[in-house]
């Protein structure tokens, strides 16, 4: 076993409090704060009275989890984790809204689709005080997908809210608390990237400290309790009540066997009850603009350009799936044209549709189904102006800027050639590993593929180390080799971190032992969650999210049980002994294993600043 280095010190850096702006416990109602997007959603959950909180680090909610570890040394019933996956994370959190504590999970929105099997299992169990806080990144910036996870929400059948400002943010997290205990299902509160790295005055409200205090509960009922296949059989399975009753379809005979809630009558009545739907402007007009979360405030700033903040009416829709149906009708009678601005997905939009086939004579719906408004990217005031001048008949403010800014990107497009490219840090612990995988597989015979997968080990598909060739996933990778392998394509490498193989690759390793595939997986392990922040995982640290000592897993020890044909742990700047573990590990017909070891480079360069700061100090 490889004996650990010096600079794998659990003083490497402290993985709390590096992103908290100002003191988010005091309780001094009316109080404002500049806050940061993490902050503010960390302060709403605090604000609700939250108990259990858990989290995949992912952008844009990552640093919440800082924020509330701090919290948690002030209100010692509070527990706050880093979780080793997404579901890890929902189902924490579902445990402890089960025990009748308020409880919340957050990840971006490509966690979202890992939570789904759980999710929509507990989703119509009428389960209460669960939030589950999602950030989505509309043109993909940090995300391998453009994905909009409230399609899958819609698929779970779970509501979702939608912030505009920060102050929206702090109250609708805190909000959401209450509508999910109203409603007894869960609540999804959606944020963006670039609300997720925004800044703003928030004003604090007061501290349920009495919610937090409450002393959990657990009901042990098979009926009336937690399952998702309640004690009601033939002629009707419990499953399928739970859905029925929900759409009110139940027969009378049972329903005094199960919970009241939740119904979808009773999600519609909150929907149009939601303090956050709000339509302003004139009462008659020829545009009805319906808008939700960070696109309204780009929707106000498109009608400020073009002078029509009177002649245009705004919904602004706070409750998004489902949208508020009686408030949706009334406002389809009341103008002649809708224009819909939303980020990604038309999921407003398609809901708007379907209603205003209820509402007789209602206007002309406009959107990204008529191709007004784009699918991909930012929605920003640049996109709404131009749509909006036109549907007004008026010439737009920014047609200049807009042709000349086109005319540039056209330039660039046609004069400099498209590259795609990235690298690693200076210092990196994983440039030497991945340089010398690529040249001894160049050296082997065979096709010498290798797959990649999440982290920052992504750039090694970048020149010049030009190592993986594929990339799907948090966890792909060593899957995705493993069906190359039985392909009948040869030995096949696989890359991933630490973080990833506690997140899900394990399970990848131990299928590809089980089916006897021919891979060899290397793991980069750089002692941190580096990609995201250096956040803590169960192989780094030795610390919970709430700094107190915890097991470090070992991922050799961990490794060993599953039985892989060869395992070898070699420091990762030892460029021989790579070399001669990657040849070694190709060698063998099976499932090859090779750690690499050494700690991030930002992770020493800030202990070495630390250290040389506290020095200067002691002078």
């Amino acid at each position: 076993m490889l004996k650990k280095h010096s600079h794998f010190s659990h003083q490497l850096v402290d993985p709390s409090n590096k992103f908290v702006s100002g003191d988010l416990t005091r309780d001094q109602p009316g109080e404002a704060a500049v806050l940061t997007c993490n902050d503010a959603i960390a302060r709403g959950a605090i604000e609700a009275g939250v108990r259990v909180v858990a989290c995949y680090p992912g952008a844009p909610v990552s640093y919440v989890i800082d924020a509330l570890s701090a919290a948690a040394q002030v209100f010692p019933e509070m527990h706050v984790e880093w979780s080793a996956n997404e579901k890890c994370a929902y189902e924490v959190a579902l445990g402890a809204a089960m025990s009748e504590t308020r409880s919340m999970c957050l990840m971006k929105n490509v966690g979202v689709p890992w939570i789904l099997d759980p999710l929509a299992s507990s989703s119509m169990v009428g389960v209460g005080g669960l939030v589950i806080v999602a950030g989505d990144d509309p043109g993909a910036e940090t995300t391998q997908a453009e994905e909009d996870f409230r399609n899958l929400a819609r698929f779970a059948e779970v509501p979702v809210l939608e912030p505009a400002t920060l102050q929206e943010v702090k109250d609708m997290v805190a909000y959401a608390f209450r509508l999910s205990e109203d409603i007894a299902m869960p609540v999804f509160v959606r944020v963006t990237v670039r609300q997720g790295y925004s800044r703003g005055k928030v004003t604090f409200g007061a501290i349920d400290h009495e919610k937090r205090r409450i002393a959990p509960r657990f009901e042990k009922n098979v009926t009336r309790g937690w399952s998702g296949y309640p004690a009601l059989g033939w002629p009707e399975t419990g499953t399928a009540l739970l859905h029925k009753r929900f759409h009110g379809e139940a027969p009378g005979a049972y329903l005094a066997l199960m919970r009241d809630a939740p119904t979808e009558e009773g999600v519609l009545k909150a929907a149009d009850g939601c303090p956050f739907n709000r339509l302003s402007g004139p009462d008659r007009a020829s545009l009805c603009v319906i808008t939700s979360g960070l696109a309204s405030i780009e929707t106000t700033e498109a009608l400020s350009l073009l002078d029509a903040e009177e002649e245009v009416a705004v919904l602004k829709l706070g409750f998004t799936l489902p949208v508020p149906p009686a408030l949706v009708k009334r406002t389809l009678a009341q103008y002649e044209q809708f224009l819909i601005v939303e980020e990604t997905e038309a999921v407003i939009e398609e809901q708007v549709r379907a209603l205003a086939s209820e509402v007789e004579g209602a206007g002309r719906i406009l959107g990204k189904k008529t191709k007004d408004i784009p699918y991909s990217g930012e929605i920003t005031s640049e996109v709404i102006e131009p749509v909006i001048a036109r549907l007004l008949d008026r010439p737009s403010t920014l047609a200049d800027s807009r042709k000349a800014h086109e005319a540039t990107l056209d330039f660039v497009r046609e004069s400099v050639p498209f590259k795609v490219g990235g690298q690693f840090c200076a210092g990196c612990p994983e440039t030497a590993p991945t340089r010398i995988l690529r040249e001894v597989l160049d050296t082997l015979p065979g096709e010498g593929i290798a797959c990649g997968d999440s982290g920052c080990g992504f750039v090694s598909q970048y020149a010049p180390v030009s190592l993986t060739n594929t990339f799907v996933c948090m966890g792909a990778g060593l899957g995705v080799a493993t069906g190359i392998s039985h392909a009948g394509l040869g030995k096949i490498a696989a890359v991933m971190g630490d973080s990833t193989f506690f997140h899900n690759g394990i399970v990848e390793l131990i299928n590809a032992v089980y089916n006897r595939a021919n891979v060899l997986l290397l793991i980069l392990d750089n002692k941190s969650s580096a990609e995201t922040g250096h956040q803590p995982h169960p192989g780094a640290f030795g610390l919970t999210a709430t700094r107190k000592p915890t097991k470090e897993l070992s991922l050799e020890e961990v490794i060993k049980p599953l039985q892989v044909d060869f395992l070898r742990v070699v420091d990762a700047y030892d460029v021989a002994e790579l070399r001669k573990a990657f040849e070694e590990g190709m060698a063998v017909e099976g499932v090859s294993v090779v750690i690499t070891t050494g700690a991030c480079a930002l992770i020493v360069d800030r202990q070495r600043k630390e250290k040389r700061a506290t020095s200067e100090d002691t002078v």
